[in-house]
């Protein structure tokens, strides 16, 4: 049976048994990574919540994961970037998600403040009626 060959740009390599142990242990890695994130996004999306994740944290993980994204391509590694790719998309999705959150929290505070400004407005204005009733 004649084995299994890897194409890299404009030659071919022969992979050996270890050779393809290490490939399919890489796509398999690399798949786990990827789905680190589901659990959050999941969880995120059931609590509309984001306010526990960092906007810092996000940009430094995309930017790391852009930079072995590029790694990958050049050098042909597809259980590199294939995993990467992946991830990338899941972490762009936890970022939109952060953003339309956080936003929502942001317009529904400022919504309790007018709610309790307006109450205080009318207790104020109760105060003064019953002032003047005395």
């Amino acid at each position: 049976m004649e084995k299994p060959r890897l194409l890299l740009t404009n030659k071919t390599i022969e992979l050996t048994d270890l050779d393809i142990i290490f490939t399919i242990n890489g796509y398999i890695g690399g798949g786990l990574l990827s789905l680190c994130l589901i659990p959050q996004l999941i969880k995120t999306i059931k609590t509309k919540s984001t306010k526990d994740i960092s906007y810092i944290w996000q940009g430094l993980s995309m930017l790391g994961l852009s930079m072995i994204e590029a790694y990958g391509i050049y050098f042909l590694l597809y259980p590199v970037f294939i995993p990467i790719l992946l991830e990338f998309i899941l972490m762009l999705s936890l970022t939109v998600l952060k953003y339309v959150y956080d936003k929502k929290e942001i317009r529904i505070n400022i919504i309790k403040k007018k709610i309790k400004l307006n109450k205080l407005n009318e207790l104020n204005e109760l105060n003064e009626i019953d002032e003047i009733e005395l």
